[in-house]
């Protein structure tokens, strides 16, 4: 999932480089046209450039919804093998945790970061 955010936010980068080098490349068209009707012209400009810095940020808070997925997953799977665990070791759930299958606890990192915006 991070490979396809990271993917995702790459493109965006490069769209906006190649629509930067085109604008560099026709400046004196786009400055003309810009100086024939300011507001107009600075008005959609300011537009456009919002809407990419609200989309960079949006791409960028993502990385919560990835902590929150990996929690999901690893949820899943406790519940997926609760049972038949319990049955074999009443404490599968501590050492299960412990032993370095979830390293870094998901479940943890998702509910500390949600409460520290609080």
């Amino acid at each position: 999932m991070e490979k396809q955010i990271a993917q995702i936010r790459y493109k965006m980068i490069g769209l906006v480089v190649l629509i930067g080098l085109g604008c560099a490349w026709q400046w004196d068209f786009i400055a003309e046209g810009v100086m024939a009707h300011v507001y107009t012209t600075g008005s959609i400009i300011g537009a456009f450039a919002f809407a990419i810095i609200m989309a960079f940020i949006f791409v960028f808070k993502l990385k919560n919804e990835v902590v929150a997925f990996n929690a999901l997953k690893e949820m899943w799977d406790d519940i997926r093998i609760g049972p038949s665990e319990q049955d074999r070791d009443s404490l599968w759930r501590q050492r299960h945790h412990r032993d370095g299958e979830h390293s870094h606890d998901a479940r943890f990192q998702f509910f500390s970061r949600s409460h520290s915006r609080l």
